[in-house]
């Protein structure tokens, strides 16, 4: 079988080999050894790859650049030419879904040529677009219809949250929630990371998500560590992700905490469980969401989680933790009261709660759902 397979994740090109921390996971999760995938994608040149190496053999990349800008879309016929070319190639399409225009049209396209459609709905086009910029704000609407127009004719789809994009992106067709999370296979001691907790060093804090990307709400925390140094109280953040970080590291100068605040780069996803090990706060401060890997992630670990009521959230952190999206004041209210009795009970209850979201059982749900698709072409 021939899948076509596209995703808005960006990949890196050094040249000669391919790195993507999400899609070297999917590729393996969606595709049979007996699978060949074009996988279509943005693409970004480097000099060296930042995440995990893609050692996939069975997959063709062909790059296709963003439709996320009113110049891009003018040039609409070349990318509709392009992508249906590269679908009429295939047996089957998995089309991740969300504010990618690309994706959109790659369904559009697909639909029309009476392919077996997969679509997975990973994030809200509303609150990505609305919560980027003005032009942002204008685009909103046009994609926030168009996927609920994708979703309304979609054979097969999977979604990431429990119930908020279920519900904003209803399907007539078959559909489960699974999460994209890939957790770490083995357990965390919880003695160790209570003798963490207990060391008496400062609390650190920590973000996993794109530097460069406001929605994502970094900037938030960064405040808040400034009202809290004048309250007397020093967290240690840590904010790890791609992008170009001058706007955050001005946010640092101007609040002075540039001492408190410190830039890792992209972590490997390889490398990530470990990273986390060393820190007792995980932070989602964002304005937009699906249902986060990075949380589970650090839940799995038994990382204390404070997030903005926004999307999935809410249905992993407890309520006395989520804040509403950009209320600096109510980050820091919950950031004064955690002590040590407090990140000890929540490293508890989080490593069970990430149990439900563990890679056997994740696998399980998806691979049958994937065969039962797979079954029906």
């Amino acid at each position: 079988m021939i899948l076509f397979f596209c995703i808005p994740d960006e990949v890196e090109y050094d040249g000669e080999a391919y790195f993507s921390n999400p899609i070297s996971v999917m590729l393996n999760r969606y595709a049979r050894s007996d699978d060949k995938v074009i996988c279509v994608a943005p693409v970004k040149r480097v000099g060296k790859g930042s995440s995990d190496k893609i050692c996939n053999g069975s997959v063709e990349f062909q790059f296709i650049d963003k439709m996320n800008s009113f110049n891009s879309l003018l040039n609409w016929n070349v990318f509709k030419t392009r992508l249906n070319t590269i679908i009429e190639k295939c047996d089957a399409c998995i089309i991740h879904v969300h504010s990618s225009f690309v994706s959109n049209l790659a369904f559009e396209i697909a639909h029309q040529q009476h392919k077996p459609i997969l679509t997975v709905v990973c994030g809200c086009p509303w609150d990505a677009l609305w919560n980027y910029s003005l032009k942002g704000k204008l685009l909103a609407p046009f994609a926030y219809l168009w996927l609920k127009r994708v979703q309304q004719r979609a054979q097969y789809s999977i979604y990431v949250t429990s119930e908020f994009l279920q519900n904003r992106y209803p399907t007539c067709g078959q559909q489960i929630n699974c999460s994209n999370v890939e957790l770490n296979t083995y357990q965390i001691d919880l003695a160790t990371r209570y003798t963490t907790i207990l060391s008496g060093r400062r609390f650190r804090i920590a973000t996993v998500a794109a530097v460069d990307v406001k929605y994502k709400g970094q900037q938030y925390i960064i405040k808040a560590l400034k009202k809290l140094r004048d309250k007397g109280i020093e967290f240690e953040y840590y904010i790890v992700g791609s992008g170009n970080p001058s706007y955050l590291k001005r946010l640092t100068k101007k609040y002075q905490v540039e001492d408190l605040v410190f830039f890792t780069g992209p972590i490997k996803h390889s490398e990530i469980f470990q990273f986390l090990d060393d820190i007792d706060i995980y932070a989602q401060p964002s304005k937009q969401e699906g249902l986060p890997r990075a949380v589970i992630e650090a839940m799995s670990r038994g990382c204390l989680c404070i997030g903005s009521k926004i999307a999935g959230i809410p249905e992993l952190i407890e309520p006395e933790f989520l804040f509403r999206a950009g209320n600096i004041s109510q980050i820091v209210d919950i950031l004064k009261n955690i002590d040590n009795n407090v990140l000890k009970e929540q490293a508890r209850k989080n490593v069970i709660k990430a149990q439900q979201y563990s890679k056997s059982v994740l696998d399980e749900r998806r691979s049958s759902f994937l065969n039962e698709f797979k079954n029906d072409i």
